[in-house]
């Protein structure tokens, strides 16, 4: 159970209301002899989004490198942004920290010449996390807080949790407890709304501020609600 979250190339798809990354009607015309259809395009981009959700990232890396190119040549804005979330996601998964910030950055303004608020606050809670697993809490900090507005705006309250309890974090690891619970405290009703795997990583999450101020029934109470009776001692993605 991670303390902080990531969203992968496949959740966004989803925000972004994509439903299975399938192309729109009748994009199925091949351009020029050589060149994918805008169709093939999104069904390479659906590739990448498995072989992401199934931590195969060299993999995902390489098939989405071929989406962005194939996109560039569509000049489709939205894919490219997509495959660029996609690569920033795996290259921060195998600890390529640079590479993932590069990426997410290319897409962060791809997702703002679309107007794509969705694509723009994911891609911001992402880099945050970058910034976060550097140590870098102060730069995290500024991306998640320019991120949450925007899950607000849109109505993505899976997100919006998601950035709360991503800053929750951030300020347990700088010692402010109290900060870090008012946020956990505002993601837990959110979490207990949508549903998922959120309400535990908040209940988690939880019980190390409480454990970490020296309250130890309060933590075990936490981490029973949670339903491991132990820490999980909030690890990054």
């Amino acid at each position: 159970m991670t303390g902080r979250w990531v969203s992968s190339l496949l959740t966004v798809s989803l925000l972004l209301g994509m439903g299975s990354l399938s192309p729109e009607v009748g994009a199925e015309t091949v351009l020029a002899q050589g060149r994918l259809s805008e169709r093939e395009v999104w069904e390479l981009l659906q590739q990448g989004a498995q072989q992401t959700q199934q931590g195969q990232s060299v993999q995902a890396i390489k098939t989405l490198e071929r989406v962005v190119e194939a996109a560039r040549q569509l000049q489709h804005r939205q894919l490219e942004a997509l495959a660029l979330l996609g690569i920033g996601r795996n290259y921060h998964q195998i600890g390529q920290r640079q590479k993932a910030l590069e990426s997410y950055e290319q897409a962060l303004i791809l997702f703002g010449q679309t107007n794509d608020r969705s694509g723009e606050a994911v891609t911001l809670n992402n880099i945050g996390g970058v910034y976060d697993a550097l140590g870098k809490r102060t730069e995290a900090l500024n991306y998640y807080n320019q991120a949450l507005p925007i899950q607000r705006e849109v109505g993505n309250h899976s997100g919006e949790a998601m950035t709360l309890n991503n800053i929750g974090m951030v300020y347990h690891d700088l010692g402010k407890r109290t900060e870090a619970l008012n946020y956990f405290n505002q993601a837990l009703p959110i979490v207990r709304e949508v549903g998922g795997s959120g309400e535990a990583r908040t209940l988690n999450n939880m019980g190390l501020v409480y454990h970490a101020l020296g309250k130890r029934t309060e933590a075990l109470d936490y981490y029973n609600k949670h339903g491991l009776g132990v820490p999980c001692l909030g690890q990054t993605d």
